[in-house]
């Protein structure tokens, strides 16, 4: 003869299924893309990200090493950012040590690491692109490096910029960058 054991409510392992379903479809639900606007100092530029994002001044940068900066958040990731900014030549930071919220800046291709490498990017006509990739390094009790991939763009009428990511995915980096376009 069998033990009484308690009996589920008809019907409950059914919702449970139904539950962890919507979960998985909803974590293999598409990104959906949206244009955004992003105002850094002069320029006024264009690029897709996800759905809900938001575009705030970004914190990069030691205070004086960049002229003008803004993150778009990506969607409800409350970290997860492309941070824009411009410096002048003179001003930038290329040699700055990229250490718990300090990151260097560029102002002209020739502060570029020598790593950086000319890209396709249909930013605007006649404009130039490099990529290379910053170590940051954050430290408490210990330190933990990060790779942090930046893009660097020389326009025709020689102003510059350049963008960081920071814990976003490469596909969602890669087509946030990719889609940059200078609107004026």
């Amino acid at each position: 003869m069998q033990p009484d054991r308690p009996r589920r409510p008809r019907g409950a392992r059914a919702a449970v299924i139904a539950g962890l379903l919507t979960v998985a479809l909803a974590a293999c639900a598409p990104t959906v893309w949206e244009p955004v606007n992003v105002t850094v100092g002069d320029l006024e530029l264009s690029l897709e990200a996800p759905r809900d994002s938001t575009v705030e001044d970004g914190s990069l940068g030691a205070p004086g090493c960049v002229d003008a900066r803004a993150s778009v958040y990506a969607g409800s990731k409350v970290r997860s950012n492309l941070t824009i900014a411009t410096a002048s030549a003179d001003g930038a930071c290329p040699d700055e040590r990229p250490l718990n919220g300090r990151f260097p800046s560029w102002g002209a291709v020739d502060q570029l690491p020598q790593d950086a490498v000319a890209v396709d990017l249909d930013v605007a006509a006649g404009a130039s692109a490099y990529q290379f990739t910053v170590v940051y390094t954050e430290c408490t009790n210990f330190c933990t490096d990060y790779d942090r991939p930046v893009t660097f763009v020389e326009l025709a009428d020689g102003r510059t910029f350049f963008t960081t990511g920071y814990e976003l995915s490469d596909a969602t980096l890669t087509r946030m960058v990719d889609s940059i376009a200078l609107v004026s």
